[in-house]
């Protein structure tokens, strides 16, 4: 294990050049707080033939009307612990492949990876079942499919339904 400081820079199978196309989210990694942080999520859009729909006469023909849905949701395999861990280039053992040197602080930043199972008082961790040797990730996902043209602040709220004495 080598304690210099690297950098790696990004490759999409080839070096990118103007016009190439990216699908997935943009992110923003964070090297001295050692967090990722969605910028930008990704949607997929599904339209349909205008021929066969009656389109709205000022809908952009370019741009078909059509539905939006989210194709990738996010299982956690792994967490990272919520503190910090911080030691000198030098005399210290243990210091993971991943952890981050700072020239700010002439130190090498990382998070300790949490085991499976192990549940921070921040509630930070995973724990999924265990069954034949192996974690099973599971997670319940609502496949929501929302039309063009309406506020998304709306669409992700799910209202508690009213109880009262007319039950």
């Amino acid at each position: 294990m080598s304690n210099t400081p690297t950098t790696t820079p990004f490759f999409y199978n080839e070096e990118l050049q103007i016009g190439d196309i990216i699908d997935g989210a943009y992110c923003e990694w964070n090297d001295y707080e050692q967090k990722e942080r969605e910028i930008s999520e990704m949607n997929h859009k599904i339209t349909f033939n205008q021929n066969f729909f009656n389109v709205p006469s000022d809908a952009v023909l370019t741009n078909p009307l059509g539905y939006y849905y989210k194709p990738h949701n996010e299982i956690t395999i792994r967490e990272y612990s919520d503190y910090i861990e911080e030691a000198p280039a030098t005399g210290v053992l243990g210091i993971p492949d991943y952890a981050f040197y700072s020239n700010l602080s002439n130190s090498f930043r990382w998070r300790d990876l949490y085991s499976y199972g192990y549940i921070d008082t921040s509630d930070i961790g995973v724990d999924y079942p265990f069954l034949n040797g192996k974690h099973y990730p599971f997670k319940n996902f609502v496949f929501r499919v929302y039309p063009e043209g309406i506020g998304l602040q709306n669409i992700n709220e799910i209202v508690e339904p009213l109880i009262d004495e007319c039950e």
